[in-house]
């Protein structure tokens, strides 16, 4: 059994953590400005299909951390019946988050919170859909986390959460060097650490099971990795209740 893990550590650098901090300002800047670009938006967009395509098209979504909430707006603008809370670990990313929503016409469809991932002030199977791009590269604790999305999502709630894989030791410095290549300066050491935090399939797997996350798999794809699970919509969710009468 020791084998697997022996070859592994041969094969990948170690996962690098503790390397982030909460954004600044400048980098909150550099984020927004990224974001129009044609390399961000195929990646947002690639997200929200997949996120599309898990089976939930009405109720609650959860988004923990992702980068500008990028994600969930745009859930939020192709899925009507869809109402999104955001748990953000800065105040300036929470702000940032809600001015843009409600440029987006989405003031009333988006609530907000700032908070700790792994601790979510949330009831049990409250939620339709879970989505992150970003909570599970700065968390120090991924195991905790997950064990918190199994709680608070629904029994029959989708889940996708994005992780840039971490590559092998003789392709590091090549994808370290593409990944940034469309950063701006201000953003290239973050892109270097989430590389560097990355995880292999066979670890977030591992996680996926220690979690008690049922129905899920680890998928890999374009140098991302996915944990997903399909779900179902919910007819009961005060979402669907909310809707016969507004």
């Amino acid at each position: 059994m020791a084998w697997p893990r022996i070859l592994s550590g041969l094969i990948y650098p170690p996962r690098q953590v503790g390397s982030f901090q909460s954004p600044s300002g400048r980098e909150i800047d550099a984020w927004v400005e990224a974001a129009g670009t044609e390399h961000f938006e195929r990646i947002d967009d690639a997200f929200v299909t997949r996120a599309l395509g898990l089976g939930v098209s009405g109720g609650m979504v959860l988004d923990l951390d992702s980068r500008l909430g990028l994600v969930s707006m745009k859930l939020l603008w192709r899925e009507e019946g869809l109402l999104c809370m955001g748990v953000y670990g800065s105040l300036d990313v929470a702000e940032r988050v809600r001015h843009t929503a409600g440029e987006w016409g989405l003031g009333k469809r988006m609530f907000f919170q700032v908070g700790d991932p792994m601790d979510l002030r949330f009831k049990a199977e409250y939620f339709d859909i879970v989505v992150s791009d970003g909570a599970l590269h700065t968390t120090g604790n991924p195991r905790r986390l997950l064990g918190e999305i199994a709680r608070v999502a629904k029994p029959a709630g989708a889940i996708l959460l994005a992780q840039t894989a971490r590559p092998a030791r003789l392709r590091m410095r090549k994808v370290l060097s593409e990944g940034t290549a469309d950063c701006p300066d201000t953003l290239r050491s973050w892109q270097d650490a989430r590389v560097r935090s990355g995880y292999t399939r066979a670890e977030l797997a591992d996680l996926v099971r220690a979690a008690g996350l049922e129905r899920t798999r680890v998928v890999e794809d374009r140098g991302f990795l996915f944990i997903e699970r399909p779900g179902a919509n919910d007819p009961s969710s005060w979402v669907s209740e909310r809707e016969k009468y507004y």
